[in-house]
């Protein structure tokens, strides 16, 4: 409906503009150094924010069980595990880093 997409369009646009604040705050926050930075993917940051990059790896029987317990739909788990699989993160660190930080 119209009032659904104009809701949609809504927090789109202010989700944009708090990634962009954001973003700005996390510029700030990084550059000044010592930070761990802890999120679920790494082509969107800037490859000097970072002295070292850390890509963790779980079992796959062990993410199965946890988004199993979490409630997930089965293409939800099918997809993460293939994610899992074929190192979409890892490979997604490795193309976005210099390998030597990897």
């Amino acid at each position: 409906t119209n009032s659904s997409i104009r809701f949609h369009n809504y927090c789109l646009n202010n989700l944009i503009g708090v990634w962009q604040l954001h973003s700005e705050n996390c510029t700030r926050t990084i550059c000044a150094g010592n930070n761990v930075v802890d999120y679920h993917g790494s082509d969107f940051f800037e490859e000097e924010w970072f002295d070292i990059v850390f890509c963790l790896r779980a079992d796959i029987e062990v993410l199965n069980a946890r988004y199993t317990d979490r409630g997930y739909s089965e293409i939800k788990i099918k997809n993460n595990i293939e994610s899992e699989i074929f190192q979409v993160l890892l490979e997604e660190a490795r193309d976005s880093y210099d390998p030597d930080i990897v």
